[in-house]
């Protein structure tokens, strides 16, 4: 399971993206801006799955430089915030991320005021990491317990330079 889920969002293809007469959202973790009386179509992930985005991550950092992620996930039947959130580097660190942040943005474009605090924000801390390439995947987790894997608005490598 995990294997299919790095290679989908390695390849860019995610069960969480939005239909496809909808635009892709900004560099920015933001969902799709809503014009004036539309509401974007979303289709939730293998039907009860959480949904959302992360942002860019830096090409390069310095070793012991931090990442600062953040991102947004929605549990689409709930319309509620999700559970927890875990950033996934190299398939084996798992770092937990803090969820219940406002992101006024995402529960204005869907139209539910319970998804303000849709937010959520991790640091990386690439102290101990080894210089060289490394992948970032975000995993969602719902009241139900069940799982997805988020859509990055970029790339999902980054570089640890050596100090």
């Amino acid at each position: 399971m995990a294997v299919a889920c790095w290679i989908l969002v390695l390849f860019g293809v995610c069960a969480c993206r939005p239909s496809e007469d909808e635009n892709l959202p900004d560099p920015l973790p933001r969902p799709a801006r809503a014009r004036p009386g539309h509401t974007p179509k979303w289709s939730p992930p293998l039907g009860d799955a959480p949904l959302g985005y992360f942002g860019t991550l830096p090409a390069s950092v310095p070793q012991g430089a931090p990442i600062d992620l953040t991102g947004w996930a929605v549990d689409a039947v709930d319309g509620a915030p999700v559970k927890r959130i875990t950033v996934i580097v190299d398939g084996k660190r798992e770092i937990a991320a803090l969820v219940g942040l406002p992101r006024e943005d995402v529960a204005d474009t869907f139209g539910k005021p319970g998804l303000l605090r849709s937010g959520w924000s991790a640091v990386v801390n690439t102290f101990d990491f080894e210089p060289g390439e490394h992948i970032v995947a975000v995993k969602a987790e719902n009241s139900r317990g069940r799982t997805s894997m988020l859509h990055p608005s970029g790339t999902t490598k980054f570089k640890v330079e050596r100090r």
